[in-house]
């Protein structure tokens, strides 16, 4: 999850650099309109914007009435646009998931390339890590005492 955070702040911060020229004392300034163009841009990943997926419909600003733009029929009632919320969101939310899931996968096969798996033998002295923190001991000072493998019971589980 941190990676994603630290994609948006890379991006803000990009954003940031680009408005800030040498006024570097006026950065709290920018944030509203950093945040307007963040949340109000599709994002590649997903296909929606920010603001769409948190409140249910794009956001709108006073370029809006400048500039001819797409609008949705308006709904006739609370009702129907409750309805017509619930099915965007519900959409929105099952392709995040769904995307969610290949980029979790595709980070864990980055990661398990790197992994080498490890098998013990019968009788194989190993050193066992023991994250148990005992008073008066620091881990770092902690010497690891060889231990024999004494039974395999699959292939992460040994008796000891």
């Amino acid at each position: 999850m941190d990676a994603k955070c630290e994609r948006v702040h890379f991006s803000v911060h990009n954003m940031i650099t680009k408005l800030v020229g040498d006024k570097h004392k006026r950065w709290p300034d920018l944030l509203g309109t950093v945040a307007l163009a963040y949340n109000a841009t599709v994002h590649y990943t997903t296909g929606y914007l920010p603001h769409e997926l948190f409140y249910s419909f794009a956001p709108s600003c006073p370029l809006d009435a400048m500039v001819i733009t797409l609008v949705l029929k308006p709904t006739g009632n609370a009702d129907e646009y409750a309805l017509h919320a619930l099915d965007r969101l519900q959409e929105a939310a099952s392709f995040i998931h769904e995307l969610m899931g290949k980029q979790m996968q595709q980070m864990k096969h980055y990661y398990n390339t790197s992994v080498e798996d490890q098998q013990f033998e019968e009788g194989e002295q190993v050193l066992v890590y023991d994250p148990k923190k005992r008073r008066g001991r620091f881990a770092k000072w902690q010497v690891l005492c060889p231990v024999l493998v004494e039974r395999c019971l699959n292939d992460t589980n040994y008796v000891l």
